[in-house]
């Protein structure tokens, strides 16, 4: 009797001090956007984490078999996980200028590789900057760094610059070395809320040369700088191709590993300066990696699904769980981001408020590539992806001729064609084929010569390709010119043929992801797609005519001689 009466004397205290433990740590299961609706932290501090090249798939709250990431798993089951998150770009500029723009690349104008941010576009920092906030930076991307325009609004800006490629074999700052910074700032940080902090990691961006191996340990190969994957598997048979490529990815997955420690280091710092519960941390990547899936190395080069499915995690103060499967967007994360702070959202951005049950979902995802001489954009669904674009021929500044690495194409009504042609060394076989079909095969020389071709059907618009059957050739090896490119043909002004409007490639790509996850099976010609394509490519058309960015400011990035070094090598210019 008497320990029953102790019990009901107890009992309500211990339910009291349940309930106060569950108040504090506020975990909670979130079942729909209903309840995300009232998750509001004005005056709070955010913390932006950015790791450069990172897929999502690489990550074990994404699914991934390798134990890469325990400091963020630990985050994302605390927070809320988006499995559909899709980059608008596959490399940092633009992509990144869409995550603190909330604005897609066609509306930024941060496109190319000597493209600025204009200061027209109001970052997240310029918007929180209006109600108090003060922002702060720390970057190790030439692309994101103040030449690019990308400091706007930024109390503190901390770039740290790539090193010599000549003296180190990689040229990126560490994330430790970065957090040895951020230490250093949180410590002296008088403020401890309204503080807006972006870092952006760039351990998993090659060259992969991890500053602990764990799954690399046993790799005979170093990826250094210098280190082009694509060239040494050319000479390669099956099998060697096949262990380098594992070891790349071996790589690869310590470089996220180490990366992920130093981010709960991040964490401790948080915690230390009792930040951490006064935070919402949001952990994104800019843009994936390929291994070869498509036949590319790296990233920058197309827009399939490994570059450009990337993590995005919400930890927001206390510990509110969801798993949320549709489409995600880079230019959701600043809105989302104002939406938690209680901020009035622009009414000229592109994004939505991701935690918002009211608005319409995101049906759609758009990205764009416009480097080099490529130029693609792509509109994806849960269940469908149209990829389209060109890459255009050297010398695009020239008007009376173009070269040509492999092969150009000429679209056309007539019914034949004038072709003006020379070959850059040597004689070379070249062949002509109208909408796929070869109609005509001859050899050039490295003079001029004039072709009459004929072509079928002339009521109708052919795609017609000029193909060399010789391998293009380097004036630099040869010893003609310093020139680098690799060169086959070239084609000039002609009767019937404007060279300045010649393409070297054009992707017309159709993929059903529900079935086709690898988009490796291309359906854009199957009749049974039609129906589907017509409303992608309406829609896709529609996305690229609206267009904000034409009168904005293009000025040029003004780069260093070192920065034009570093860029060069890594390939964007």
């Amino acid at each position: 009797m008497a320990k029953k009466k102790y019990i009901l004397i107890f009992l309500p205290l211990v339910l009291i001090i349940v309930y106060l433990f569950l108040s504090i740590n506020h975990e909670t299961n979130i079942k729909g956007n209903d309840d995300l609706n009232s998750c509001k932290y004005p005056n709070v501090n955010v913390i932006l984490i950015v790791i450069d090249t990172l897929r999502a798939d690489h990550l074990g709250c994404y699914g991934y078999s390798r134990n890469t990431s325990p400091e963020i798993d630990k985050l994302s089951k605390e927070g809320i996980i988006f499995k559909n998150m899709v980059a608008q770009s596959s490399w940092t500029k633009p992509s990144t200028a869409s995550i603190l723009s909330g604005l897609y690349p066609k509306n930024h104008g941060a496109m190319t590789g000597k493209g600025r941010l204009p200061e027209e576009i109001h970052l997240l920092s310029e918007i929180l900057r209006g109600y108090g906030y003060h922002s702060y930076a720390f970057v190790g991307n030439i692309h994101v760094s103040q030449a690019a325009g990308f400091n706007q609004g930024f109390k503190e800006f901390f770039y740290f610059q790539e090193k010599d490629v000549k003296v180190v074999p990689n040229i990126f700052v560490r994330s430790d070395e970065l957090n040895n910074s951020l230490a250093s700032f949180i410590r002296q940080l008088d403020d401890t809320s309204n503080n807006f902090i972006y870092i952006h990691y760039m351990d998993p961006h090659h060259p992969y040369l991890p500053k602990e191996k764990h799954f690399s340990k046993e790799n005979k190969k170093r990826f250094t700088n210098a280190f082009s994957l694509p060239k040494a598997i050319s000479s390669m048979n099956e099998e060697e191709r096949r262990i380098l490529l594992i070891e790349a990815i071996n790589a690869y997955d310590d470089e996220i590993l180490y990366n992920d420690k130093m981010i709960g280091n991040m964490v401790r710092m948080l915690k230390k300066k009792n930040m951490y519960s006064n935070s919402i941390i949001i952990i994104t990547s800019d843009h994936g990696e390929e291994f070869f899936e498509h036949g590319n190395f790296t990233h920058g080069k197309s827009l399939y699904d490994e570059q450009l499915k990337v993590p995005l995690i919400i930890h927001m103060p206390g510990k509110t769980h969801k798993t949320i499967n549709e489409i995600a967007n880079q230019v959701d994360i600043l809105p989302t981001i104002l939406s938690l702070l209680e901020i009035p959202i622009p009414k000229n951005i592109d994004g939505i408020d991701l935690l918002n049950n009211k608005r319409t979902p995101n049906l759609a995802s758009y990205a764009e590539l416009s480097i080099n001489q490529l130029t693609i954009s792509s509109i994806r669904t849960s269940k469908y992806k149209l990829i389209e674009g060109v890459t255009f021929p050297f010398d695009r500044k020239k008007k009376n001729h173009r070269w040509f690495k492999e092969r150009a194409l000429i679209e056309t009504n007539d019914d034949s064609l004038e072709l003006v042609i020379k070959s850059f060394y040597k004689n070379r076989k070249v062949r002509v084929l109208s909408d796929g079909i070869p109609i005509d095969t001859f050899t050039i020389n490295t003079k001029k010569q004039v072709f009459n071709i004929r072509l079928p059907d002339s009521k109708r618009k052919k795609m017609v390709a000029i193909e060399s059957l010789t391998p293009c050739h380097v004036p630099r090896q040869l010893k003609i010119s310093n020139d680098k490119r690799c060169l086959a043909f070239c084609i000039f002004n002609s009767r019937n043929v404007n060279a300045k409007s010649l393409l070297s490639a054009r992707y017309l790509e159709y993929y059903t992801l529900t079935e086709d996850p690898g988009e490796k099976n291309n359906r854009y010609y199957h009749p049974e797609s039609r129906e589907i394509i017509t409303l992608l490519k309406k829609n896709l058309k529609k996305y690229l005519l609206d267009k904000k960015s034409a009168s904005l400011s293009k000025k040029p990035v003004k780069f260093s001689k070192e920065q034009i070094k570093t860029l060069k090598t890594l390939g964007y210019m």
